[in-house]
């Protein structure tokens, strides 16, 4: 970095300076079973900063967090959210030339008497036909040793059952040109643990 610096690079410089940050972010998590979901969010913070290095303006980001969450005392598993919004960007925004856009949005829900947090990923690329999604969806669940695809996504999937119970996983709703959600549930009595 300071080398960089040095030779007035500061673009170069500011990229090592993110990736070192990420590259410390998991290496302090890797054995670890829970962060905060503040630092979760702080990670994908600093990925998009090395997206935003590398696509300019073409990708926006944005986080919505419901007002009164207690980011600092909500413990979620590592490494869950990064890889999601990497999938948006190279799947979802692959062929987006401008105006693309990642939202995360962060809130809690209370259906039948059980709280739980949900963390949703959307994109606003191409999408995917049913056929595709119904793939995807199988895809996350069934892990077919002999394809390199979706393994992100099944392996945060399985993360979340063990961890968190069958009824809480990885979903996925997508419509061709209407872009993709991705929607983590996260049981609320569990992140206070």
């Amino acid at each position: 970095r300071m080398k960089a610096l040095t030779a007035g690079d500061r673009e170069a410089a500011t990229a090592i300076k993110l990736l070192g940050k990420s590259m410390r972010y998991v290496l302090e998590n890797m054995g670890t079973s829970v962060t905060t979901l503040e630092d979760e969010l702080n990670h994908v913070d600093e990925y998009m900063k090395i997206q935003h290095l590398r696509f300019g303006d073409r990708i926006g980001y944005r986080k919505n967090v419901e007002e009164g969450l207690d980011l600092e005392h909500c413990y979620i598993l590592p490494l869950l959210l990064q890889p999601v919004v990497e999938n948006a960007i190279v799947h979802g925004l692959d062929e987006t030339e401008e105006d693309g856009r990642i939202v995360i949005s962060v809130h809690t829900k209370k259906p039948d008497g059980t709280e739980f947090l949900l963390i949703d990923v959307d994109d606003n690329g191409c999408g995917m036909t049913e056929e595709t999604l119904n793939r995807l969806r199988t895809d996350i669940e069934i892990r077919d040793m002999s394809r390199s695809k979706s393994i992100g996504l099944y392996n945060i999937n399985q993360r979340m059952k063990l961890h968190y119970g069958e009824r809480y996983r990885v979903h996925v709703y997508s419509e061709p040109g209407q872009g993709t959600r991705v929607r983590l549930m996260i049981p609320k009595e569990k992140m206070e643990e």
